[in-house]
């Protein structure tokens, strides 16, 4: 998702292009839409995916309301799923109310 947005934006720096996709609603759908399919092309291939304590659902649901790249979505739903509030982060985090 990351390499497609940079090349749909000509942006390389990871936070300028995380920026960008909180802004860039044609952009963020694009790659949206890229890394759901490939989450439902593994289940499609009979590729076996490790178990998470939540769901890809869910973890794509956080993607879309937090507009987040799909491992720091990951992250932010199982935060949320063991009601975990708080994270050490060196990302600047404007709203981290989830």
């Amino acid at each position: 998702m990351k390499l497609r947005a940079s090349d749909l934006t000509g942006i390389k720096k990871h936070y300028d292009l995380m920026k960008e996709m909180k802004g860039n609603e044609k952009v963020y759908e694009k790659c949206f839409n890229l890394s759901r399919d490939f989450f439902f092309s593994l289940s499609a291939l009979d590729i076996k995916v490790l178990p998470l304590t939540l769901s890809w659902e869910e973890v794509l649901e956080t993607m879309k309301e937090f507009r987040l790249f799909p491992n720091d979505a990951l992250i932010a739903a199982t935060c949320k799923y063991h009601g975990i509030n708080e994270v050490a982060t060196f990302n600047p985090i404007p709203n981290p109310d989830l």
